[in-house]
């Protein structure tokens, strides 16, 4: 399934974070920025502060994609110091449920 994320920018000057709630399955997450550079993932345990978990850079393009992957539950922090314009999660839930039928 494919979702939309929303970012949005931090203060007067960024950056701008994207929020979601882990359902245990990895994630495929696309972004398109106004510039390149890093995108942070930050990670906790509800009621914790965000800590830094991994950080992913594309330096020639404003293009980038990766996969997370956190424990069901854990809350789940995308961190960009340039506005992004499209933003998109993609999970394999619908596959996961037919390769568990299959094993039945």
């Amino acid at each position: 399934m494919i979702k939309e994320l929303e970012f949005v920018k931090i203060g007067t000057t960024g950056p701008y974070e994207a929020k979601f709630e882990s359902e245990g399955l990895p994630v495929t997450v696309q972004l398109e920025r106004q510039n390149a550079g890093a995108v942070a993932v930050l990670g906790n345990l509800p009621g914790m502060k965000p800590t830094l978990i991994d950080s992913f850079q594309n330096m020639s393009d404003s293009g980038i994609a990766f996969v997370v992957d956190f424990p069901k539950g854990m809350e789940v922090t995308l961190r960009c110091g340039y506005n992004v314009t499209v933003a998109k999660i993609m999970d394999d839930s619908e596959n996961t449920e037919e390769d568990a039928e299959d094993q039945e």
